[in-house]
Parts: structure tokens; C-alpha cells; sequence
């Protein structure tokens, strides 16, 4: 399956091209940049996409072209429509990366309103790492999670294992939070399903460690 990298664009070709060179494109992967539909009359933008070009035909020896979609930024609401139907139509046919690190907050913004849509949907998106500026460091982006409302004893079984970090004695954690094992079991599934919690079975021992979205919820 081929990757799709999509990304947010500014003035600076570095923020783009760090994410590329850590995925690592091949021949057969598109490249999908977001610019705004404004007409500035700032050339830096101009001159930003001519070295991003010649970079990236330098380090795919020509195999990669860049495709450029101009986002209308000044109205949000199509903005997100745009940016939500090309991602729909990109994670169709290859695994979707988004890239956020460049570009005026207003286009970030609407890629990651976009984004958040598509989740809804049921659109598979994974993100890359977000360049900080004055390359100091770049952050882990962690998917936007919608759980199902959750139920009391959920929650109570939730905050507790995130305030024990990893958990192997599950009985004596049923007895503490006064639930049956059968409970405690019926509840672990739950919060599994909905990505909260990852479930791990090490010979006789059950393992739960709270994942990055369930550790939102605390």
C-alpha cells in the first residue's frame, strides 16, 4: 500500500522535509502539500515550495513529485471541508500521514479540525512527529480519540489504573475498587475496545497498561 504525506506548508521547507526523510518515501508514494488561497504578494512563499521541490527531486533521484492543493483559509468551515474530503479520498487508497509542523496557524488548525472529522468517519490517520521550532526537538502528535460515553465503574477503573501504572495483580484490583472478578473482567473489555486501556497475557499473569488516549480521560 502506498503512503500519502500530506502536509501543512509555511515558509520554511525544513518542516516538511524532516517528516518525509522519517517516514521514508518511495517511488510510489504521493506527496500532498496545503498552501493557503491567498494572494500576499510575499514571494517567501514562492521561493519556500522551489527549494522544497528541488529537495525533495534530490533526494528521491526524481522519482517524487509534489502536488499542491490551495486551501481557502479565510473561510473555516470549507477550509475543513477540503482539507476532510482530501484526506477521506487519499486514506481510500494508502496509508495517510499528516504533517503539522509548518504553515499559518489558521491552515494547522483547519488540518487538524479536518483530521478530527475524518476520525469520526472512521479514517484511519497517522500523524508525524511536530517539529518544534528553532530545531529544538520534535513531539509525538497522539490521534484524537472520541470514546463512547463511559459509565461510572469505567471511570473509577480507569483513574485507578492510570494512578498504579502497570498492572499485573487484577484480583487484588478488584478487591480494592470492591468489584467482582467477573466485573472487573466485563469492565477491562470494555475499556479495550474503545482503545483506552492495552490488554498483554504473560503466562498465567494479565497485564493492563492505560494507553496515551486513556490517559487523556484522567
Amino acid at each position: 500500500m502506498p503512503k500519502i504525506f500530506v502536509s501543512t506548508f509555511g515558509f520554511t521547507e525544513s518542516a516538511v522535509l524532516a517528516p518525509i526523510v522519517k517516514i521514508g518515501l518511495s517511488h510510489d508514494d504521493e506527496i500532498i502539500v496545503l498552501i493557503p488561497k491567498i494572494s500576499t504578494g510575499d514571494n517567501r512563499l514562492s521561493n519556500a515550495l522551489k527549494k522544497l521541490k528541488e529537495m525533495i527531486r534530490y533526494i528521491s533521484g526524481g522519482a517524487l513529485n509534489l502536488e499542491l492543493v490551495e486551501i481557502p483559509v479565510k473561510n473555516f468551515t470549507e477550509a475543513v471541508n477540503v482539507i476532510r474530503k482530501l484526506l477521506k479520498q487519499k486514506s481510500a487508497v494508502g496509508e495517510t500521514y499528516l504533517n503539522l509542523s509548518g504553515g499559518m496557524r489558521a491552515l494547522i488548525l483547519e488540518a487538524y479540525t479536518a483530521s478530527l472529522l475524518a476520525y469520526l468517519e472512521g479514517i484511519k490517520i497517522s500523524f508525524t512527529e511536530i517539529e518544534l521550532e528553532g530545531a529544538t526537538g520534535s513531539i509525538k502528535l497522539v490521534p484524537p480519540y472520541f470514546p463512547k460515553k463511559l459509565n461510572r465503574t469505567e471511570l473509577k477503573v480507569l483513574e485507578e489504573l492510570y494512578r498504579v501504572k502497570n498492572v499485573s495483580g487484577l484480583k487484588a484490583l478488584s478487591g480494592k475498587l470492591g468489584l467482582s472478578p467477573s466485573t472487573m473482567s466485563r469492565v477491562l473489555r470494555s475499556l479495550s475496545s474503545k482503545g483506552l486501556i492495552k490488554l498483554e497475557k504473560k503466562g498465567k499473569k494479565s497485564f493492563v497498561e492505560v494507553t496515551e488516549q486513556g490517559k487523556m480521560l484522567k
